[in-house]
């Protein structure tokens, strides 16, 4: 009897503004060909560097344009559900895994009139609205990125066997320390020797509490002068402007630097001393935040909030700082600790780097992956 590839539909909405599209492509790219077939379905097409590769690793590239079922009327929804449930028949998938980020349930009931196995993963912590019950209930599996979510789905007890914890795995190789690209970079932003530079990757969104952070380290440059920050991400101009005008409300314009959205993060994140992603309790937490583990792998000392996610990444007092999401003092008193104590800066970067390598690296998510669609068509 010869052996058939497990055919697998991956989902998401593009390749261009979807959070997890480099965590999809990862997964695509390393599967083991010799037990899966990937195949790709978009909501919709983008010229992108990363689009062109994801088309070269793939069987199938689907582009399937559908609204959320709930700004359709009844009919046209029809239309268009049996549309794809039409497409997505002659291709005969095995599985179905979705990386879309919504509520909407429409493409797990589609899915399941096509004769799929569906499994969505759970990119952010929303919850609680019947959508999501209805989205759950259509699932095979689901896929959660951290135990916060995790408890989260599971109060749930009917879910509970449907809940798989399947955190997020990098290249650690592809973010490890270079130094030539530490004297590179340091270079061109201007920070010169015997500075200390704190990082902060993220978008430039409320919840990601920029505006704390800000006043932070104004308050702890009275103490250390020599530091500087540098804010990594991209976000609406009115959201930015309000951030560059507190930062001159504030007096320290010559010690922040806004880089705006960088694809070279990999090789960037080198040049710094340490990193923060000092995300608030502002309606929702974080679902994971890779981006620690992407600072660990370049062997940064870390400080992240007990707001979710991060509480899987950081083992406070032995891989960073785990701070509370609310108010100021918190990060003024651990970018304190950061700067002034070379010793423990330097134990943390070590013992992070240590668990990246060990329970955050990409050959564990992929084998947790491939293990998951083998027990489903097993």
């Amino acid at each position: 009897m010869v052996f058939k590839p497990i055919r697998i539909l991956f989902t998401i909405n593009n390749f261009d503004t979807a959070g997890m599209k480099y965590i999809l492509y990862d997964i695509i790219k390393n599967i083991d060909r010799s037990l899966f077939e990937p195949s790709v379905c978009v909501k919709r097409d983008c010229d992108t560097k990363l689009n062109e590769e994801i088309r070269k690793l793939v069987k199938h590239y689907i582009i399937l344009d559908c609204k959320k079922h709930d700004e359709m009327s009844y009919k046209e929804f029809l239309k268009k559900a049996f549309k794809s449930i039409r497409t997505l028949k002659k291709y005969k998938f095995d599985v179905q895994h979705s990386f879309n980020y919504s509520d909407d349930w429409t493409e797990g009931l589609i899915a399941k009139l096509a004769g799929h196995k569906w499994i969505y993963t759970k990119t952010n912590m929303n919850w609680g609205s019947g959508q999501w019950k209805i989205k759950s209930f259509f699932a095979d599996k689901i896929v959660c990125l951290s135990n916060a979510q995790k408890r989260i789905i599971c109060k749930s007890n009917k879910l509970n066997k449907k809940v798989v914890l399947i955190p997020i795995g990098i290249n650690i190789k592809k973010f490890s320390f270079k130094r030539d690209k530490r004297i590179q970079y340091r270079k061109e932003l201007g920070i010169k020797e015997g500075e200390f530079c704190l990082v902060c990757v993220a978008n430039l969104v409320e919840v990601k509490g920029h505006k704390e952070l800000l006043e932070a380290f104004s308050l702890n440059l009275k103490k250390h002068p020599n530091n500087k920050l540098v804010l990594v991400g991209g976000g609406t101009q009115e959201y930015t402007e309000k951030l560059q005008n507190l930062v001159k409300e504030l007096g320290i314009n010559k010690k922040v630097i806004f880089l705006g959205k960088r694809t070279d993060v990999p090789d960037l994140l080198s040049a710094f001393d340490g990193f923060i992603l000092p995300t608030r309790n502002i309606g929702r937490k974080e679902a994971f935040g890779a981006v620690l583990i992407e600072a660990m792998a370049a062997g940064l000392p870390v400080i992240g909030t007990r707001s979710g996610g991060p509480e899987d990444i950081i083992v406070p007092g032995k891989t960073g700082w785990l701070i509370s999401p609310e108010g100021v003092e918190p990060i003024v008193k651990a970018i304190g600790e950061l700067v002034s104590n070379k010793e423990l800066r330097k134990t943390y970067a070590e013992n992070g780097l240590k668990r990246a390598r060990e329970m955050f690296n990409l050959e564990l998510m992929i084998k947790k992956h491939q293990d998951l669609y083998l027990e489903l068509n097993s």
